[in-house]
């Protein structure tokens, strides 16, 4: 069975559904329609900007499917948001931790 609450699942239920066929899907995401079936399938893992160009494709055509695909991409623009954020929080917190810059002394003037 699919994995709940994810653009697999979403996937999975427009294609057991039928509409709107997943070729406009595909087509308004700009995704493969054999990507998109491997995706559905759990062959390939679909990178996050797919993932997001499918919600927007499934917000414009499967209103039936709107409130999952809203709540999703809502979900992955904050898993992105803080994937982002945690990169760059190791950096905060070292600069932090070290001691401060030693300054260069000057020559005594002459």
């Amino acid at each position: 069975m699919h994995p709940t609450g994810t653009v697999s699942s979403l996937l999975h239920d427009l294609r057991r559904d039928g509409a709107p066929p997943l070729n406009v899907v595909s087509d308004a995401a700009a995704v493969s329609l054999d990507r998109l079936e491997a995706a559905i399938d759990a062959e390939v893992e679909l990178s996050l900007v797919e993932q997001l160009r499918l919600l927007e494709a499934v917000l414009l055509h499967a209103p039936l499917h709107h409130d999952s695909a809203r709540r999703l991409r809502n979900d992955l623009l904050a898993s992105g948001t803080f994937a982002a954020a945690s990169k760059t929080m190791p950096d905060r917190i070292r600069r932090q931790d070290s001691p401060p810059p030693r300054l260069r002394e000057s020559p005594p003037p002459a």
